[in-house]
């Protein structure tokens, strides 16, 4: 047994949403031009979601406070910007500049958020 359940469960939670939430940014759409806001702002608390379970899960291995935040917010912007580009591939998608500036906000509040629920 590689981890205790604490860790996996924390983890599998991480994995879990972090799976859905590339699906959900990556899904081919039809053209909603009245939808697209709201369909954008979905970036911000999806990533802010995303940023409290992999702060939860580092913290679970043991991974220090400041260590965690940075590289949630390092690898966050990575993987966001990635999906920004890949949806250059998907019909009804494209990439948006603002869509990545609103998942560095999503990840910004999550990591906040969590800093404030958790502090020691």
């Amino acid at each position: 047994m590689p981890f205790p359940p604490d860790q996996r469960s924390a983890l599998a939670r991480a994995l879990l949403f972090s799976g859905l939430g590339v699906v959900a940014l990556l899904l081919p759409l039809p053209p909603m031009p009245e939808w697209q806001s709201l369909i954008n702002l979905a970036h911000v608390p999806l990533l802010a979601v995303l940023a409290w379970l992999w702060l939860d899960a580092l913290a679970s291995l043991g991974v220090p406070r400041l260590r965690a935040m940075i590289g949630v917010l390092l690898l966050g912007a990575a993987a966001g910007g990635a999906m920004e580009l890949m949806q250059w591939f998907i019909p009804g998608r494209w990439p948006d500049p603002n869509d990545f500036l609103l998942n560095l906000v999503g990840l910004l509040l999550g990591l906040f958020a969590h800093w404030l629920y958790r502090r020691d």
